[in-house]
């Protein structure tokens, strides 16, 4: 199953940056949105697109050196047809959510 993964260091508060997470998957119409307890990681499944199937994501918000770190990453879902370029396709796509968190 190719898997994509982003990190990236902000000068955010992890409340903040949890919020900027809810807002910009619920904008983009994910789907299957569940938040852990403690609200800081987040399940969500992608929109399928013209380049990738959907996808199975996580994004996780930690305490980080001057503020908080997002970590996203995203899965191939089981079941959905295999190709060469997954593993290249995913991680982009992890890093384009990543930065559109952050923004």
């Amino acid at each position: 199953m190719a898997r994509g993964q982003a990190s990236t260091d902000t000068t955010r508060g992890v409340d903040e940056l949890a919020q900027a997470v809810r807002s910009t998957i619920a904008a983009k119409g994910y789907q299957d949105i569940s938040e852990s307890r403690d609200g800081r990681e987040f399940r969500f499944v992608t929109k399928k697109t013209a380049l990738n199937w959907e996808l199975d994501g996580v994004a996780t918000v930690t305490p980080g050196g001057s503020g908080s770190v997002l970590s996203v990453t995203l899965s191939g879902r089981e079941g959905s047809p295999k190709a060469l370029m997954d593993g290249w396709k995913t991680r982009k796509a992890a890093e384009k959510l990543a930065a559109e968190i952050v923004g």
